[in-house]
Order: structure tokens, then C-alpha cells, then sequence
């Protein structure tokens, strides 16, 4: 039985909101008899809490098979100064602690954040472990690109350099988009070194949390009287919300009725937007903090379409893979998809309606072409995205490539 350790710093498990990506890889693993620990911050970005008590510096548990440690890092706001000491928390952690858990066959180090990767680099030569990194997120390129970092600064620079190392010590390189492979083939790394891993939905997973987690049971409601466009995610900049709000007022002003609108979540720009919208009068604009993932599949299944959006960037040249897509599409919703980027796969599979980003005339557009059809066509539409998650993004389909790389 070899062991598997997987470092990443902002992993959770299904009770808490947001990516599961590990949960899920970790929890087939163990399912085909890999001993797995997964090692993440205890304090949750984006939703500001902390699963530890101060005095508590780790907790280690066991759920689904999964040896999971949870690693005190400071808390803090947006991508300032705390920040930054968190991940060295993590870090230093790591570096210091790894003795204290059975050794490793496989060490895999997942960005964000590269330290994450660099401790995963450092500690599998100490114990004589294989090294792969998984690349989420292009760092430094995102904070460049997204206007947080400048290009030829010190940070960026020294960012920069240790993306290389996190390169060239990798055996192997898991990238989640296909455009990154371009990226780090650039760099000098030979594209028979870079994997792509998509992310993806457990979809017999999914189907039992819609059957067993009623929305009921949460503070959330919907009018089933109305038309019914949700989003559930974080709220920050790069998701570009203001342009569904936009839409909203646009079909306010044109004196269309029947239309409400739910977000669902927490971040940066959550009470900016809230305050917008109290400014337009709109009534129909419901926001609801985050919920545990458990909830995520029934509140989905009371949409009538869904919105996935993003700022128009070149940083989505090299594609996208955020997990909430392929959960709107387990769904069977219709979703309205707002990114330039190389991998639409809304458009692909013909489950939905594919508009510009940060276009507030197409997404009011497209919620009413949606809102015109019969509820039969919308279900057809939203079939479509279903059965392209099922063929290519379901979790022991994505866990068949990992194991690859794993015993490869």
C-alpha cells in the first residue's frame, strides 16, 4: 500500500464551502487501497474562518479513509502582508513537522501556493520520496495579470524564481488547464514532464448529497413561482458579479417580471455588490452566504439557470478549471458562461449559452432567451452538460490519470 501525501494549502473537505478537488482524488485513492494525507491551512480563504482554536496548532482527523491535518496558519484579508506570513506559516510547518507522519512513496505539492510545492520538493528528497507538483493557478502569472503584482518587481522576481525551481525539481507536472502546459513548456520543460488532470464532480457523490442535503435545511429560500438565476461561489474581483448585477437592473428597466436572482457565497466584494444593489432597488437580488458543500447539489437543482463568469483576462488564454463548473453541470442546469477563454466547455457540450465576459447586454440577453424557453428545452440544454461532465469529468475517470503519474 503506498502512501500519498498531498500539500495544499487551501484544501477542505465537503462540510466546509468551496473546492474539494483533493477530498475527492484522496477518497478514490483510498477507495483502491492508497494510504493518503492530505495537510491544509486551517483557516478557510475567502470565508474568513478558522476550523482551530487559537491554542490548537494541528488537528489531525480521519474522514472517508483520509488522513487529514489541519495546519493553524495566521488569519487574514485579501492579499496583503498576513497573506503572505500564512503560507510561510505552512511552510515552516511542514518543514519542521514532517518527521511526525509516516513516511511518503508520493509527495504531491499543489499551487496555490508555490511554498506549498517548494516544502513538498524539500522534505521528498529528505525522505527519499518521488515529487510531483500540481499547478492550479499560474503564480506569479495570475497576480501579474489580475494587476496585484508588477512584472519586473522584487516579489514577482523572486516569485518567479521559485516557480523554476518548483519546475525543474518536479518528476512530474500536474496542470488542471490545458493552456498551462504551453506556459511551463515555455520554461524549458520537456511537455512529456506536464499532465493534465481537469478538475471534475463525483458524480455518484453529488446525486447522494442532493438526495440526503435538503436546501430546507438551510437559510436559503427561492420563490418556485419565478425564474430562478443563481450563482454560488466567491464573490471577488476576478469573478466579475457587478455584471450579472448590471443585467439585473438592464431587465428592471425594460419592465421584465418573474426574474429573481440568488448569489450564494462570501468575499471581498460581497458587501460592495450588496450595497449596489440596495442603490438600484432591486428587490428581486437575494445574497446568502456560503454553506457547506454538502448543500451545494440541492440548492443547484432549485436553479433555473446558473452563472459562471469572469473578468475579462488574457490570464484565460491558458485556460480554466474551477471546480463549481463541472458541479452546475452535474446539475443538469443550463448555465451562462461569461470567459474568454481556450476551453468553453458550455459551448462544447451544448449546455447552455456561451456570452462574452463582462457584457451585461449579453447576460441579460441570454437569462432572457433562457427565460423564453419551455422548462423541457432548458432540461435538454442542461442534459447536455450533464452527460459531457459524466463521459469526461467524473472523479474516477480524473483519479484513472492520477494513478498514471502516481506508479508511472
Amino acid at each position: 500500500m503506498k502512501t500519498i501525501w498531498i500539500l495544499n494549502h487551501h484544501a477542505v473537505t465537503p462540510d466546509i464551502g468551496g473546492g474539494t478537488r483533493h477530498y475527492d482524488f484522496g477518497r478514490e485513492l483510498v477507495k483502491r487501497g492508497y494510504q493518503v494525507y492530505i495537510f491544509a491551512s486551517s483557516f478557510i480563504h475567502y470565508q474568513y474562518i478558522n476550523v482551530l482554536n487559537k491554542n490548537e496548532k494541528t488537528k489531525e482527523m480521519v474522514t472517508d479513509g483520509i488522513h487529514w491535518v489541519w495546519i493553524n496558519t495566521r488569519e487574514y484579508r485579501g492579499n496583503g502582508k498576513n497573506r503572505i506570513l500564512g503560507m510561510i506559516d505552512y511552510y515552516r510547518f511542514m518543514m519542521k513537522n514532517y518527521g511526525n507522519y509516516p513516511r511518503p512513496d508520493v509527495i504531491i505539492g499543489s499551487a496555490v501556493h508555490l511554498l506549498a510545492c517548494a516544502a513538498g520538493c524539500r522534505i521528498s528528497r529528505k525522505a527519499g520520496s518521488r515529487f510531483i507538483s500540481e499547478i492550479r493557478d499560474l503564480w506569479p502569472e495570475t497576480l501579474i495579470e489580475l494587476g496585484t503584482l508588477k512584472r519586473n518587481g522584487a516579489v514577482a522576481r523572486a516569485l518567479f524564481a521559485l516557480e523554476d525551481y518548483v519546475y525543474q525539481k518536479s518528476e512530474k507536472i500536474i496542470v488542471t488547464a490545458p493552456g498551462m502546459a504551453d506556459y511551463i513548456a515555455q520554461k524549458g520543460i520537456s511537455r512529456e514532464r506536464i499532465i493534465y488532470i481537469n478538475n471534475g464532480v463525483d458524480v455518484s457523490s453529488f446525486d447522494k448529497r442532493k438526495q440526503g442535503y435538503k436546501p430546507s435545511d438551510t437559510a436559503i429560500s427561492f420563490d418556485h413561482d419565478a425564474f430562478n438565476v443563481v450563482y454560488v461561489g466567491a464573490i471577488g474581483t476576478a469573478n466579475a458579479l457587478d455584471t450579472l448585477l448590471e443585467a439585473a437592473k438592464k431587465l428592471k428597466d425594460k419592465g421584465t417580471g418573474g426574474i429573481n436572482f440568488t448569489m450564494i457565497g462570501t468575499g471581498p466584494l460581497k458587501g460592495q455588490l450588496m450595497k449596489k444593489t440596495e442603490e438600484y432597488r432591486l428587490e428581486n437580488f437575494k445574497y446568502y452566504d456560503a454553506v457547506a458543500k454538502h448543500y451545494v447539489p440541492g440548492l443547484l437543482s432549485m436553479a433555473d439557470c446558473l452563472i459562471f463568469s469572469a473578468v475579462d483576462s488574457p490570464l484565460y488564454r491558458f485556460g480554466i478549471s474551477a471546480n463549481k463548473l463541472f458541479d452546475y453541470m452535474c446539475s443538469g442546469k443550463p448555465v451562462i458562461f461569461a470567459i474568454n477563454t481556450i476551453n468553453d466547455f458550455i459551448q462544447e457540450s451544448g449546455g447552455g449559452i456561451s456570452i462574452d465576459p463582462e457584457n451585461a447586454d449579453q447576460m441579460a440577453d441570454a437569462i432572457l432567451s433562457l427565460y423564453g424557453m419551455s422548462e423541457a428545452d432548458r432540461d435538454m440544454m442542461g442534459a447536455k452538460g450533464r452527460q459531457f461532465a459524466e463521459k469526461n469529468f467524473d472523479i474516477p475517470i480524473l483519479v484513472n490519470k492520477l494513478e498514471e503519474v502516481i506508479n508511472g
